[in-house]
């Protein structure tokens, strides 16, 4: 039976790459990552702020409904474009900040790199994250052909200031450094949720304009500005929601900037439909973590993150952007590719973020073998998204996190975090994060309404049956920092909190069984341990601010007409595109 079953998903497999081949070429991919996005916010979720678009589009394809991401920005946008989980590279703890001197570092490959080998014109647009103490930590050093968006993690959408600094730049090339790359500043004023919906259409009219003999497929990456802090947005958008949240100007103006999304990539999609692209195109959505709820829409106690907080809700789950309990991981994402995938379908299985990489070349029909020193963690999705197939995952890894510690004044080795799934189990160790509650209108709905949400999550999931206590591990020989054995300072984490949670029954994590079930909470602490002992790298992220290279003065805009610009000398050798 289990040989008959391979048998099928190679079929399944082998007809997806020729329905895309009947096309005449590789396809085109569109990833688009919405911000901080909250799980309960599209109206497929029966909120009340409309995304007409985004719900066709799902409506057209297939959702994912088992799909995790990391807790916050830069350990998602990293693990997507590597393949790799952030803590491999150091990248789990926090996000990088303006002025950090370190980024993901330069032996990684990343996604782009390898299509652009396989004959891809690659395009990133909106938020980098990743680094740009040095020019080479920049999209265009990174595969990207061309890179038109902002550097550091966050801006105000009008200016597209960064405190004191301008952070909008024009990269028209490969590695387009200083001499290459031009500041935005005649952007100013004009809304970056409409520029870079823009700028997508305008790279999908130079595409179709190109000679098909010559045209290259694309991948194009459009990392929104929204639905992340500060609440900006024109004001026709806000007003749609006068009477839909009264009392409520923060929801008000989340919901405009949700909405302004949606309405930019219906926009995107009408262009693709317009110019001959649909049947040759895959659109995968994503966001990079849950949203940033608000405790009891006043933090209380005082919350040490709430710099970011939205308007964003996360109902029915528990907590949001910066926790490992369900409403800051489980993920919101779908592909839309009518010609070659399903409509309409639900993919059930475990997911990660990190398995786009492997599935997206797969699609690409570009190879790709790894080095041993760097192996892949992402799974080939391409069987299970084309309808035949089961998911490849038996467990998914959330965070190992040995500094990341939300209930001190201060971060730093001690504390700690980590989380897995395994089964329908899932086991954090140490600090889940904040806020340790559920969207504070959960409260307000009637039973009958809060229990229909959790429904909609509940059959949307399905869970290996068992913890598969053998799942191989790659070894992480070549870790960026040097790391040969974990050191005792890392793990096991200094906060050794435990908490157990079914995810088949408890949707919500209302119901902490680990004193109950102390055998699963050992199996699924073997695997954490294996994890780390496999692939664990000392984090990056600076917790003192006397440490070298943390926040660096040269870094300071002022010495670069108010632009941010990578101020570092590049001594070293730039990242190989191929």
């Amino acid at each position: 039976h289990f040989d008959h079953l391979r048998s099928m998903l190679v079929v399944l497999a082998l007809l997806l790459a020729g329905a895309m081949a009947v096309q005449g070429s590789a396809p085109n991919i569109l990833f688009i990552m919405a911000d901080d996005l909250g799980h309960g916010d599209p109206q497929w979720m029966e909120s009340h702020i409309a995304t007409p678009n985004l719900a066709a589009l799902r409506a057209g394809g297939v959702a994912l409904g088992n799909y995790y991401v990391m807790p916050i920005c830069t350990p998602s946008r990293s693990t997507l474009l590597t393949g790799r989980y952030a803590w491999t590279f150091g990248l789990q703890t926090w996000t990088l900040q303006a002025g950090n001197s370190y980024g993901l570092h330069k032996n990684e490959t990343l996604l782009p790199q390898i299509l652009a080998r396989g004959g891809y014109a690659t395009h990133a647009i909106g938020k980098h994250h990743l680094g740009m103490g040095h020019a080479w930590m920049t999209p265009t050093f990174r595969g990207f052909d061309t890179f038109f968006g902002y550097y550091w993690g966050a801006s105000e959408y009008f200016t597209h200031m960064m405190g004191k600094g301008l952070d909008l730049h024009n990269d028209t090339e490969p590695n387009c450094g200083p001499g290459c790359s031009q500041p935005g500043r005649q952007y100013a004023g004009q809304y970056s949720t409409h520029l870079y919906t823009d700028e997508a259409i305008r790279l999908l009219h130079r595409h179709a304009s190109e000679p098909v003999a010559s045209r290259k497929p694309f991948f194009m990456y459009l990392a929104y500005q929204a639905v992340h802090a500060p609440d900006e947005v024109p004001e026709q958008y806000v007003d749609r929601y006068n009477t839909t949240f009264p009392d409520d100007l923060i929801r008000r103006k989340y919901a405009g900037m949700l909405t302004c999304m949606d309405e930019g990539v219906g926009n995107i999609t009408r262009a693709i439909t317009a110019l001959n692209l649909t049947d040759n195109t895959i659109v995968i959505f994503s966001n990079d973590n849950g949203g940033p709820i608000r405790g009891a829409r006043a933090p209380d106690p005082p919350c040490s993150v709430c710099g970011d907080l939205t308007g964003a809700e996360n109902s029915p789950l528990r907590a949001g952007k910066h926790s490992v309990y369900q409403g800051g991981v489980l993920g919101t994402s779908f592909v839309w590719a009518p010609s070659m995938l399903p409509q309409n379908t639900t993919a059930k299985g475990l997911a990660s973020i990190a398995d786009w990489f492997p599935t997206i070349l797969n699609w690409a029909q570009v190879p790709y073998t790894p080095s041993p020193d760097f192996p892949l963690h992402g799974f080939d999705l391409g069987p299970m998204l084309a309808g035949g197939g089961t998911s490849p995952r038996t467990e998914v890894p959330l965070t190992i996190d040995p500094y990341q510690s939300y209930s001190g004044a201060s971060q730093g080795p001690g504390g700690g975090q980590a989380a897995l799934i395994s089964g329908q189990w899932k086991l954090i160790i140490g600090d889940a994060g904040p806020p340790d509650n559920w969207s504070p209108d959960d409260a307000s709905l009637p039973a009958h309404e809060l229990q229909r949400r959790i429904a909609r999550v509940r059959v949307a999931q399905e869970f290996p049956s068992s913890i598969d206590a053998d799942a191989p591990i790659p070894v992480s020989r070549a870790r960026s920092h040097l790391l040969h054995a974990v050191p005792s300072d890392l793990w096991p984490l200094r906060n050794q909190t435990v908490q157990l949670f079914d995810l088949l029954a408890d949707v919500r994590e209302e119901y902490d069984l680990s004193e109950q079930m102390p055998s699963v909470v050992a199996a699924l602490r073997a695997r954490l341990d294996a994890w780390a002992a496999a692939t664990l790298a000392r984090p990056l992220w600076c917790f003192n601010a006397s440490v070298p290279g943390c926040f660096d003065p040269r870094s300071n805009p002022a010495y670069f007409d108010n632009v941010w610009t990578p101020w570092l000398a590049d001594d070293d050798e730039l990242p190989d595109r191929a």
